[in-house]
């Protein structure tokens, strides 16, 4: 049995890895943010299944300060005490 990804796998993951990189320059730091933005992270989890690719997304409790029940990707605003992303 070969260790090799499956030729869709291989193509689209160059199609994501292309669109992102048509976006790394797209906004400047130093330029654009300014003190009303707070670091954050999220994670895009893609998801291979017979039927295809797809992307979990969660939804947000009715508990949590902001954005409650909306469907969100993983991850959110860097708090107090996160020692890594």
């Amino acid at each position: 049995m070969s260790n090799s990804k499956p030729y869709k796998e291989v193509k689209f993951i160059k199609q994501i890895k292309a669109k992102l990189d048509t976006r790394k320059n797209s906004l400047s730091v130093e330029e654009e943010i300014d003190a009303d933005y707070y670091s954050a992270s999220v994670l895009i989890p893609i998801v291979y299944q017979p039927s295809g690719y797809s992307i979990l997304f969660t939804k947000r409790t009715k508990f949590v300060n902001r954005h409650k029940g909306q469907i969100s990707f993983p991850g959110g605003m860097i708090e107090r005490g996160d020692e890594d992303l």
